[in-house]
């Protein structure tokens, strides 16, 4: 996991209100996979045009996120929260869920 950084977003699903410098925000080596940038990653998620609730692979309660980043490239993005953290576990742009990623 890498070191945590603080969002300026607000993420209100599934009873965690992720609000401006009120979580770390914490990557897994798995978000890394598609060498996406953790600033990257932030700008989406802070600009998310779609927010949902999911269940991650390990059942947790998660929550995924559709955005573009700042090069205009649109990321998918999973995170669960735990304790005062958000761990993202998962980054992939969207052009890579149809080549079977």
């Amino acid at each position: 996991m890498g070191m945590a950084t603080h969002a300026v977003f607000v993420s209100c699903i599934i009873g965690l209100c992720v609000t401006q410098s009120s979580v770390g925000i914490k990557f897994f080596r798995s978000a890394r996979r598609h060498r996406i940038g953790k600033a990257h990653a932030l700008h989406a998620m802070t600009f998310a045009h779609s927010i949902q609730p999911v269940v991650t692979s390990q059942g947790e309660q998660g929550i995924e996120y559709y955005g573009h980043d700042m090069r205009g490239v649109e990321l998918h993005i999973v995170a669960f929260p735990e304790g005062e953290n958000l761990y993202v576990i998962h980054v992939q742009p969207t052009s890579f869920e149809h080549q079977g990623d």
